[in-house]
């Protein structure tokens, strides 16, 4: 990621007391950006594995954020077996 200069960002929110400060899923104020309501809905509606991998992220976590941008934003995949990724296309979403 640092090699590519790729930056990630975070939701507005309240931090997750259980979640170290470089885990957190939210930001506040200044950090944080708002995510629309069909993100929003679609997010609630995936489900994410409680198996964490060596990212910190759990399995499909990753998934279901980067489907969930394509309600705004074109994603470009090759991954043709993520169900988040099918969900989304189906639901709308712009998948490439």
């Amino acid at each position: 990621m640092d090699r590519c200069n790729i930056q990630t960002d975070v939701y507005f929110g309240f931090a997750d007391d259980s979640m170290p400060a470089a885990q957190q899923r939210f930001g506040g104020f200044d950090v944080g950006r708002f995510a629309s309501p069909e993100e929003i809905a679609f997010i609630a509606s995936q489900r994410a594995s409680s198996v964490e991998r060596p990212t910190k992220l759990q399995k499909h976590e990753a998934d279901i954020s980067l489907a969930a941008r394509s309600f705004h934003a074109v994603v470009l995949t090759l991954d043709r077996k993520r169900a988040a990724l099918r969900n989304a296309r189906k639901q709308g979403g712009k998948i490439v």
